[in-house]
């Protein structure tokens, strides 16, 4: 069954019986399914009593004892180690493979895809192996997806303190993710916010041995990990697994094992193909043809290529009734944020802003930091407004309504000695007085009256400096009343509450607010999803100190939980809260953080989206372009900016998502979990979910973090397939077309693509126009027919994907 392209990655399948008590070592994977009788297993001291229809897989590492007394059949295949390795890239776990104690798993999923594969291979069809090695990687697919344990390897002394064991369950996976890297205790110090004395003195007394001794004792074991299974050259080895030098590795290694690693890699390649040669004194080999009947009631048909694996549901979403819909406000395509004023201006933005309202259509343009003094000069005494004007009727021709953030740019900002923003407010009325006379004159009263007028405390959010409450007061009330003199009937509010500040910030500016009689027509909320590390004890100062670093928020529900925290600051100040806007929303802010770019963009916006529908009345996501980041950019085809598209215009994961969700209807029938159905006019649905795969705890992502892109997806929680089973009842009899949209790292992903091609720091134009056309969700079209007004489906859901199913009922 060799291929003459690829080696299988099925070194040998066979039938056999085991007919005596056998000590056996595994240097592959090997897989039992019991077909008849019984076999006894132990290992580590633990027994195994193995029935029909049971599954276990031997691990290669580790001496097993396996019995019987005759009388059994058992279905053997034996995978390539190496195989294993390469499809498997995670390292503090192991695989759960035993379904005589397993209980919490189905494994019938599992002995069909084994059944098949034996299928396969005895049916000596697949001349080039290339449907076994493609049932291959369904298998180790599934056990990736299904019966991976994910656990620190050497587990720490047992600690008392459950603070204590969290820290060190953080010391052990920091160790275990950058083993690879030239790490020393002082990077470990830094990542874990920990003094390097006591980061030196916690570890020994809890591990009993020093930091770097244990480090090189897991390099080491991963070392020895490919010397056996790969053919990796040993100085691959020694660099791949954070050795600085083969020296290092020799004398690391002779220490352990007593030799050298080529001697070492020599002995257990010999013992390997001993083990092989050895197996027939553990079992005898019995013929396949007596036993191929047998797997059909496995669920392996005669042509098992078409077969298909029914994975089990980890989530049933149940909708009792299609027709029960309720209005709401589509947020999904109010608010699209436009960045600053400047920027606008650039003809690439205004191609990027005409393919946003082309398939998303929204109803505001925010434009920030409107009030840039250097765009509005003076001459004789008159400010300019050729700028401004461009700006507007750039919004007006993509049918977009001017919604203006009257802030000041950060680079005009005045900065005290106390470390508080000063705003000239003299200045600042003045040039809005101008710019409201200006508006009223080119575009009338009626046009300007539905505009939005948004005035925002000054911060500088990467510093954190803040004007303070009182003197934005001042300046908030007087340019209330001056725009409301203009226009009686605009919209004016904002009071910008930042998501990383404490509400006692807006509750002392409303406390202020309140004796003025003022009630803003809206508030404004921004959130960017991040938190200040709390403070900590330092043992050896005997102090506690601030950390003042802003580190990814743990809660994947952030911004809905924010939006409400918000809501009951609010609450003492009005009989009827205003309309709340959460006008700035990203999964990150600053370039070279690659969130944005990668497929987290799409999952972040949806499952953000679907959290707050309900919640807010404007939600407006953080931005369109990359563009005006350009000035901060390394000068690769991605940058790791927040915008929906590149600086190329090439659009990102987010900006897909959100012109697929601009075609809903605003009928919410049901929402959860990452999961919303809408309903539009007659029998037209549409269902939208998502496999929101969260920044990992232990990434120790900062608010500056600036990570390469080939780590992008390296900072995630332990990636896992989502198998979802969707019923809905209650649906008008009959035939519907169905269309489904996939987003994912195959389909819709500049940054996989982009990856796919070595990361390439410069495109041509035909590279970028072969990217344009490409980069597109996958659509697909069927017909579904109702069963006594129900339907039925199962999805499988990749790591960051998100799916949207439309159904239009057939005339």
């Amino acid at each position: 069954m060799a291929s003459a392209h690829e080696k299988s990655p099925f070194l040998k399948m066979a039938y056999i019986t085991i007919n005596e008590n056998a000590l056996r070592s595994f240097y592959d994977y090997d897989f039992f399914l019991v077909l008849e009788g019984s076999i006894r297993i132990l290992k580590d001291q633990e027994t195994y009593f193995l029935g029909k229809d049971d599954v276990f897989l031997f691990e290669p590492g580790f001496t097993y004892q396996v019995s019987s007394a005759g009388n059994n059949v058992v279905l053997s295949l034996i995978m390539d180690s190496g195989f294993f390795k390469r499809g498997h890239s995670m390292q503090t776990g192991h695989f759960i493979c035993n379904s005589s104690v397993d209980h919490a798993r189905d494994y019938q999923p599992l002995r069909q895809l084994l059944t098949q594969s034996a299928y396969i291979y005895f049916g000596k069809e697949d001349i080039l192996d290339l449907n076994l090695t493609s049932q291959a990687y369904r298998l180790l697919y599934y056990l990736n997806a299904y019966h991976y344990e994910d656990l620190t390897k050497e587990q720490p002394l047992p600690l008392e303190n459950p603070k204590y064991q969290e820290r060190m369950t953080a010391i052990l996976t920091y160790i275990h993710e950058n083993y690879n890297s030239s790490i020393t205790l002082q990077a470990a110090a830094d990542a874990l916010h920990l003094s390097v004395p006591y980061l030196s003195a916690f570890f020994k007394q809890n591990m009993k041995e020093n930091f770097n001794t244990y480090v090189n004792h897991i390099r080491l074991k991963y070392a020895v990990e490919e010397l056996i299974y790969t053919e990796k050259s040993i100085t691959a080895i020694t660099f791949d697994n954070g050795f600085a030098s083969m020296n290092a590795l020799n004398r690391i290694f002779r220490e352990e094992y007593g030799t050298t690693p080529n001697r070492y890699r020599r002995e257990k390649k010999a013992e390997r193909v001993f083990q092989g040669h050895s197996a027939k004194e553990l079992a005898q080999e019995l013929p396949p043809a007596s036993y191929q009947q047998i797997l059909e009631s496995y669920g392996a048909p005669e042509y098992a290529l078409l077969s298909q694996v029914q994975f089990p549901s980890q989530e049933i979403i149940r909708i009792p009734d299609m027709h029960k819909a309720a209005l709401t406000l589509p947020i999904w395509k109010t608010l699209l944020n436009l960045g600053p004023m400047s920027h606008l201006l650039k003809r690439d933005i205004e191609k990027q802003l005409g393919q946003v309202q082309e398939t998303m259509a929204f109803t505001y343009g925010r434009i920030e930091k409107v009030m840039d003094y250097s765009l509005f000069g003076k001459d004789r005494g008159a400010h300019f407004f050729m700028d401004f004007d461009r700006a507007i009727n750039s919004l007006q021709g993509h049918h977009l309504i001017p919604y203006l953030e009257l802030s000041l740019p950060d680079d005009l900002l005045e900065v005290s000695e106390s470390k508080t923003i000063i705003v000239d407010s003299d200045q600042y009325l003045s040039l809005l007085e101008a710019m409201l006379t200006r508006s009223a004159n080119m575009y009338g009263m009626d046009e300007v009256d539905s505009w939005y007028f948004e005035i925002n405390p000054q911060r500088i959010l990467s510093s954190r400096i803040f004007e303070p409450a009182q003197s934005f007061l001042l300046r908030f009330t007087a340019a209330y009343r001056l725009i409301r003199k203009f226009f009686p009937n605009a919209k004016i509010g904002g009071l910008l509450q930042d998501g990383l500040l404490p509400d006692d910030r807006i509750r002392e500016i409303l406390t202020l607010l309140q004796p003025t009689g003022i009630t803003p027509d809206f508030l404004c909320i921004g959130i960017f999803p991040y938190e200040e590390l709390p403070s900590y004890y330092d043992p050896d100062a005997r102090i506690t100190r601030t950390t003042g670093k802003l580190f990814y928020t743990r809660d994947k529900s952030y911004a809905k939980h924010r939006v409400q925290a918000f809501r009951q600051a609010l609450e003492p100040f009005f009989g009827t809260i205003p309309p709340l806007h959460l006008s700035c929303l990203a999964c990150d802010i600053f370039h070279g953080q690659y969130l944005s770019d990668t497929c987290y963009q799409s999952t972040f916006f949806f499952h953000n989206t679907v959290d707050l529908i309900g919640e807010v009345d404007m939600l407006g996501y953080y931005q369109m372009s990359d563009i005006p980041s350009m000035a901060d950019s390394n000068g690769a085809f991605m940058d790791g900016c927040n915008g929906l598209f590149n600086k190329y215009g090439i659009r990102k994961p987010g900006s897909i998502l959100l012109s697929i969700f601009s075609k809903c209807r605003n009928y919410l029938v049901q929402k959860g979990e990452d999961f919303v159905v809408l309903k539009g006019s007659v029998d037209r649905y549409m269902i939208g979910m998502c496999n929101y795969i969260y920044v990992s705890e232990y990434s120790g992502y900062t608010l500056h973090n600036q990570i390469p892109p080939e780590d992008a997806y390296k900072i995630f929680e332990s990636p896992k397939t989502k198998n979802i089973e969707l019923e809905l009842h209650n649906m008008t009899e009959g035939t519907y077309h169905i269309i489904l949209y996939q987003i994912n790292r195959k389909h819709g992903s500049a940054f996989d693509e982009w990856a796919r091609n070595g990361y390439p720091e410069w495109l041509s134009k035909d590279d970028l126009d072969y990217l344009r056309h490409t980069v597109q969700p996958l659509r697909t079209l069927y017909k579904k027919s109702t069963s006594n007004g129900s339907m039925q489906f199962q999805f499988q859901l990749e790591p960051h994907e998100v799916i949207f199913l439309v159904l239009l009922m057939s005339l």
